[in-house]
């Protein structure tokens, strides 16, 4: 099974799916964690960056990982607690005259967004887990991906 070194990022800036994006990693990151994240890329083995965010609206989430997917040769696991509005968002091909009620979504002022990826249709709201993985194809062969529920 592949194993991953999370590499914390502080914050991530992008206005726009046009901009570039910029990451800081964790201020005061301790000399042990740096020599064994020396190690393991010495090793070959990869690693993953972890972001973790909160009330991200879902578009600018969105925005970003499209912006990551296309730029950047490293691998991500973004985490997003939550969104600052109830949202329906649809995959690129969903056709909102057959996935959702319109006029509930006119009356109630919902915003639909489409993703630049496939999927069903969801709606997502303040307690909605997102968890995204970027992942390079040669840094996920033979991996298994375990996924737990817990509360805070």
């Amino acid at each position: 099974m592949t194993q991953y070194i999370f590499r914390p990022q502080k914050r991530a800036v992008a206005k726009d799916a046009h901009e570039s994006v910029a990451f800081n990693s964790e201020d005061g990151q301790d000399e042990t964690t740096r020599l064994y994240l020396k190690l393991y890329i010495k090793a070959g083995l990869p690693c993953m960056n972890l972001l973790r965010m909160t009330t991200v609206p879902i578009l600018e989430q969105l925005y970003l990982e499209e912006r990551l997917l296309r730029s950047s040769t490293e691998n991500w696991c973004i985490i997003n607690h939550g969104t600052s509005l109830p949202t329906i968002v649809m995959g690129i091909s969903g056709r909102p005259s057959e996935l959702v009620e319109l006029k509930s979504v006119l009356r109630y002022q919902i915003p639909v967004i489409r993703r630049f990826s496939g999927g069903g249709t969801v709606i997502i709201d303040n307690v909605t887990l997102f968890v995204s993985l970027i992942c390079n194809k040669n840094a996920i062969s033979g991996c298994k991906i375990v996924l737990c529920c817990y509360q805070n």
